[in-house]
C-alpha cells in the first residue's frame, strides 16, 4: 500500500482550461487513468456519491479527449438494482477496465481479475482501507495491492496515519447500539403476537438475554409498554401486556429499522430552475432561512424553505457554509486523528533537527511528492504554531475562531456543540459553527479574544453530556430524528409528512417519553462521541493537552486549509459567481423567452422572442398599440376577449382577468419592449411590473437587476399569496 500525491505537469496546465478543471484535480484524474491503463481491472473507491458521479463523468470526458479505449463504470447505492447488477457483470467480464464505487462494493465483491484497488482521497478509517484494498489480488499467487490518491495536506497526513495503524494491526473501536428502545417496542409486540398476554417480567428476561439489551431495565420496558398502550397498540393491565387493536398494522409496517428518506429540490431563484436535490437529513440538520450551504461546488444562500423545495440564490459568503456531502462523509475516528497529530509532531521534530522528510519514505509508505507537501506545510505552519495530539491551537481571525484540535469527526462535532452552547449564552446571540476531524470553526457575533481559551478551560467533563443534550434537543436535526423514531414507535404514520411546528409540539409533549430518550440516545451514539469528548476535556484540565491562542491578521496555513474545505466541493469546485455574472445569466435566459402578444382591439395573436422585439410594440394585423403580453402557455386572455366581443356577461373572475389584460396593454403602450420583458419575468405581474418600470433606468443592467430582485421576492413570498 502506498500514499500518492500527484502534481500537475505542464500538459495538465494546458488541458485544465479545456476540461474546466483545476490543474491539481486534473493531475489526480490523469494519475488515476494511468493506473487503470497499466492494470487489468482497477476498482477505485470514493467516499461519497457526489465524488463518484463527478469523478466518473470527468474521467469519461478525459479518456474521450485523450482517445483511450475501454470504458469505465460507476457503482453506488442510489443506482437501481438492475444498473448495479449490469455494471458488476460487465466488470467481471472485463467489459469495464475501471470501476468507481462507494462502500456499495467494499464488502462482498470477489473478482479474480482485480489487480489494483485505488482509494481516491483518504479512506478515513483503518477498517475501510483494509477492507477496500482487500478487494484486489483474489487469485492464486497474488497479493492485495492498494494505492491512496490524496488531494491536500490533511488527506496526506490522514492516509499515512491510517496506513501506519493498519500495518500495526490497530483497528478503530466499532460503536455498538445498546438498548434501542424502538427495537424493544417492536420485539415486545412480536412476543405478544406469538404468545398472547405476557408478564412484563418474562418479557424482560427474554429480551435481556440478547447481549445488546443486557442492561435494559424493567422500568424502561414498562415505559415502552405504556407508550404503546397510549397509541392503542398494546393493552396493559398491571404487569401484564396483551394485544391492542393496532398491533398487526404497527408490527408489519415496522419490520425494518431503516427509515425512509425524502429528498428536497433546490431551486435557483435567479434562473428559476432546479439545480440539485438534498437529503431530508441534510435539510433537517443544516437548512433554514438565510443559512448558507454548498452544492455543485458553489455556495448558496437559502431564501425560503417550503414543501419539498428550497429556494436559493448564489452567495459569496463561504465562511460558515456547509457542504451538501457532509451527511455522506465517513467519520474519522478519534484514534486516527490522534495519530495524525503525532505524525505532525514527528515531522516537525525531524525538520527542527535539520533532517530531510524524504528519509521517511519507506517507513511512512508515501511517495516523495506526498512527503514534500507534508514537510512544506508543517514548516510553514510551525512559523505560527503547530497543533498536534498534545497541543490545541485557538486561531482568532476577524469574527472567526478556528480551534485546531486532533479529535476526529464525532469528538469535534461534540466539542463544537458544547462551545456554541457556552458562547451563545456569553454573547446572548446564536453562534454558527462547523467541524471537521482537525478543527472546529465558529463564527462569533463579537470578539473571540481570550474567550475561546477560557471556555475550553471552563468546560468540565461532567458538562459535556448535559451541554450536548441541551443543544441537540433544540436543533432541527433532533426534530428530524424524532419523527423517524416516532414512526418506528407507531406514533406517526409511515407516509405522514409533518410541519416543523407540529413536530416541535410533539417533541415538547413527549419530552419525557421513551421516544424522546431513544432519539437522544441514537444521536449521541451515531453523530457525537461524548465519551471521547469527555476524555479530551479531562486532558485539557489536567494539562496533558495544552491550549495556545493566536490572533492573526490572515489565516495560518492550517486555517486556510479549513476554509478551503468548506469553500469547495469534495472535488472539482466551480468558481464562485460574481453578481455581475449572475445578472448576465439572468438577462440572457430571460431574453431567450418567447412571449404571446394579444391585440385588445382585433384579438389577433402573435408570438416573438423578447430579444427580437422592437422598442415600440403594435398589432401586426390592425396596427393598434393596445397589445397585451402573456406567457405562450396561457390561453385564458383570448377566451375572455372573445366572450366580451360576443356580448356575454362576464363573471367576477373574468372581470379581474379583463382588468389585468388592459393593464398589460397599457404598460406595453407606455414602456414598449421593457414592459414585455418585465411581464415575461417569472412572478412579475402588472402591479410589480408597473413599479419596476416606473423606476426609469438608463442603464439596462440596472433594469434587469430590478427584475431579478422582483423575481426573488416573489419566490420567497409565494407561499403567502392567495391562489
Amino acid at each position: 500500500m502506498k500514499v500518492e500525491y500527484p502534481l500537475p505537469s505542464s500538459r495538465d496546465e494546458e488541458l485544465s482550461d479545456k476540461l474546466f478543471l483545476e490543474p491539481h484535480a486534473l493531475a489526480r484524474l490523469r494519475f488515476l487513468n494511468e493506473l487503470i491503463e497499466t492494470h487489468t481491472s482497477t476498482l477505485a473507491f470514493v467516499n461519497t456519491r457526489q465524488i463518484a458521479e463527478t469523478l466518473t463523468s470527468r474521467l469519461i470526458a478525459f479518456r474521450k479527449a485523450q482517445r483511450y479505449e475501454g470504458s469505465v463504470g460507476i457503482h453506488h447505492g442510489s443506482l437501481s438494482k438492475d444498473v448495479r447488477k449490469s455494471t458488476e457483470r460487465r466488470f467481471k467480464e472485463k467489459g469495464i477496465r475501471g470501476l468507481l464505487a462507494t462502500s456499495s462494493l467494499e464488502l462482498g465483491i470477489d473478482i479474480g481479475s482485480v489487480d489494483l484497488a485505488v482509494q481516491y482521497m483518504s479512506p478515513r478509517q483503518v477498517s475501510r482501507l483494509i477492507q477496500r484494498v482487500g478487494r484486489s489480488g483474489h487469485a492464486v499467487g497474488r497479493m492485495p495491492k492498494g494505492i491512496v490518491i490524496t488531494s491536500d495536506f490533511d488527506d496526506i497526513c490522514e492516509s499515512i496515519a491510517i496506513m501506519q495503524l493498519a500495518h500495526a494491526g490497530r483497528l478503530e473501536e466499532m460503536p455498538m447500539q445498546s438498548n434501542s428502545l424502538d427495537v424493544v417496542a417492536h420485539q415486545l409486540c412480536g412476543l405478544v403476537m406469538e404468545h398472547g398476554t405476557l408478564e412484563l417480567g418474562r418479557v424482560h428476561r427474554i429480551i435481556t438475554r440478547a447481549y445488546p439489551f443486557r442492561e435494559l431495565s424493567i422500568s424502561e420496558l414498562k415505559a415502552v409498554a405504556e407508550q404503546l398502550r397510549s397509541e392503542g397498540i398494546l393493552k396493559v393491565d398491571g404487569n401484564s401486556v396483551g394485544k391492542g387493536g393496532r398491533i398487526l398494522t404497527y408490527y408489519f409496517e415496522n419490520l425494518s429499522t431503516i427509515p425512509s428518506q425524502s429528498r428536497y429540490f433546490v431551486k435557483n431563484a435567479v434562473t428559476n430552475s432546479n439545480i440539485s436535490t438534498l437529503d431530508e437529513a441534510f435539510v433537517a440538520s443544516y437548512i433554514e432561512r438565510n443559512s448558507v450551504f454548498i452544492t455543485r461546488g458553489v455556495p448558496w444562500k437559502v431564501l425560503d424553505v417550503r414543501d419539498r423545495e428550497i429556494i436559493v440564490e448564489p452567495s459569496q459568503d463561504i465562511s460558515a457554509a456547509v457542504p451538501d456531502w457532509v451527511g455522506e462523509e465517513i467519520p474519522v475516528p478519534y484514534e486516527v486523528a490522534q495519530a495524525v497529530g503525532e505524525l505532525r509532531r514527528k515531522v516537525r521534530e525531524k525538520i527542527e533537527r535539520g533532517e530531510s522528510v524524504l528519509e521517511l519514505e519507506k517507513g511512512l509508505h508515501a511517495s516523495k511528492e506526498a512527503l514534500r507537501e507534508l514537510g512544506e506545510v508543517v514548516a510553514k505552519q510551525s512559523k505560527f504554531f503547530l497543533p498536534d495530539e498534545k497541543e490545541i491551537l485557538v486561531e482568532i481571525f476577524e469574527d472567526m475562531a478556528i480551534i485546531h484540535v486532533c479529535g476526529g469527526s464525532l469528538v469535534n462535532n461534540a466539542l463544537m456543540r458544547c462551545l456554541s452552547s457556552f458562547l451563545s449564552s456569553h454573547f446572548s446571540s446564536s453562534v454558527r459553527g462547523s467541524a471537521d476531524p482537525y478543527r472546529v470553526m465558529l463564527q462569533l457575533p463579537g470578539s473571540g479574544k481570550g474567550i475561546i481559551k477560557e471556555m475550553l478551560l471552563k468546560i468540565t467533563e461532567n458538562d459535556v453530556v448535559p451541554l450536548l443534550e441541551r443543544n441537540i434537543s433544540k436543533s432541527s436535526f433532533f426534530n428530524y430524528k424524532f419523527v423517524h423514531i416516532a414512526k418506528a414507535f407507531g406514533l406517526v404514520g409511515k407516509t405522514e409528512n409533518l410541519t416543523s411546528s407540529r413536530v416541535r409540539r410533539l417533541v415538547d409533549y413527549f419530552s419525557k417519553s421513551p421516544i424522546f430518550r431513544e432519539t437522544m440516545r441514537e444521536l449521541l451514539v451515531d453523530y457525537f462521541d461524548a465519551e471521547k469528548c469527555r476524555l479530551l476535556v479531562r486532558k485539557i484540565h489536567s494539562g496533558e493537552i495544552k491550549v495556545k491562542e493566536l490572533l492573526v491578521a490572515e489565516p495560518t496555513p492550517f486555517g486556510r486549509l479549513g476554509f478551503s474545505k468548506i469553500s469547495r466541493a469534495a472535488e472539482f469546485i466551480a468558481p464562485i459567481e460574481p453578481s455581475s455574472e449572475i445578472l448576465k445569466a439572468f438577462r440572457k435566459q430571460l431574453l431567450k423567452k418567447t412571449a404571446k402578444f394579444l391585440c385588445t382591439y382585433c384579438c389577433n395573436i402573435s408570438y416573438s422572442p423578447l430579444e427580437k422585439l422592437k422598442r415600440r410594440i403594435t398589432c401586426s394585423n390592425c396596427g393598434s398599440n393596445m397589445v397585451a403580453c402573456f406567457d405562450t402557455k396561457e390561453d385564458w386572455p383570448e377566451k375572455i376577449l372573445r366572450r366580451k366581443a360576443q356580448g356575454k356577461s362576464p363573471n367576477d373572475r373574468e372581470k379581474k382577468g379583463f382588468t389585468y389584460i388592459m393593464k398589460s396593454a397599457s404598460l406595453l403602450d407606455a414602456y414598449g419592449k421593457r414592459a414585455a420583458i418585465a411581464l415575461s419575468t417569472y412572478g412579475v405581474g402588472t402591479e410589480t411590473a408597473a413599479r419596476v418600470l416606473a423606476n426609469v433606468r438608463k442603464d439596462e443592467m440596472l433594469f434587469f437587476a430590478d427584475l431579478l430582485e422582483a423575481q426573488k421576492t416573489f419566490i420567497r413570498t409565494k407561499r403567502y399569496w392567495q391562489v
